[in-house]
């Protein structure tokens, strides 16, 4: 029997929706990773991305109509790998601003969701 493909590994999940944030929450878990959230508001998850252990997180780019943005920038300061998770990357400055971040367009497989948190992890190793 195989490892499950994020075992120990600890996933900031930010989503304020709570049947996708309940999907995450149980994919993750499912495979091997210990959730870390889900945060739901932005103040939540700036408090997770600043004061715990994160391996990796998953990020929605737009929490209550606030941008997610000064998560991902606490994030990057800190060396811990993301990807952000939206319905539409068009019109975020992504490219821009964010140039090479993974991006996954929901609805993401969650083979996609997985093997993109894993190649995040492999990567910072």
């Amino acid at each position: 029997m195989t490892q499950p493909i994020l075992t120990g590994a600890r996933i900031l999940v930010v989503e304020d929706e709570a049947i996708i944030a309940f999907d995450l929450q149980a994919m993750l878990s499912e495979a091997g990773a210990l959730v870390v959230g889900p945060a739901r508001t932005l103040r939540a998850a700036e408090q997770f991305a600043t004061e715990v252990d994160i391996s990796a997180a998953i990020l929605d780019i737009r929490l209550d109509g606030k941008t997610i943005f000064s998560v991902a920038r606490q994030l990057a300061d800190r060396g811990i790998p993301f990807a952000f998770h939206t319905g539409a990357a068009e019109g975020h400055g992504l490219d821009t601003d964010w140039p090479g971040a993974e991006v996954l367009i929901k609805p993401a497989a969650r083979a996609t969701i997985l093997a993109t948190l894993s190649k995040l992890i492999d990567r910072q190793a």
